[in-house]
């Protein structure tokens, strides 16, 4: 990228999670438990673009505390979705919901 504001704005993301674990360790010294998230585009590549690939919009979020917080992503997964007013899938493979 020409002319980024920082060396972080160097390169195209395609993924969120090092962005959020870099930003867990500069705040170790917070009281626990850490709460975050991004929502933001990625680069995707797609051979059917001319440019060779696409921006996709992710989510990704991250608990830490001293004991597992699977309940907590899992609650703040379900509330995001019914606020995105995104359907249920009732008919996935048998034992699996998901999200369409």
């Amino acid at each position: 990228i020409s002319n980024p504001k920082t060396l972080d704005f160097q390169v195209v993301r395609t993924t969120l999670l090092p962005g959020l674990l870099s930003t867990l360790s500069n705040n170790r010294s917070l009281p626990l438990p850490l709460k975050l998230f991004e929502v933001q585009d990625v680069v995707i590549k797609d051979a059917s673009k001319d440019v060779g690939c696409r921006n996709n919009r992710r989510v990704c979020a991250v608990y830490c505390n001293k004991t597992s917080g699977f309940e907590v992503v899992h609650g703040m997964l379900d509330r995001l979705m019914q606020v995105l007013e995104v359907a249920y899938e009732d008919n996935a493979k048998p034992g699996q919901l998901s999200y369409r």
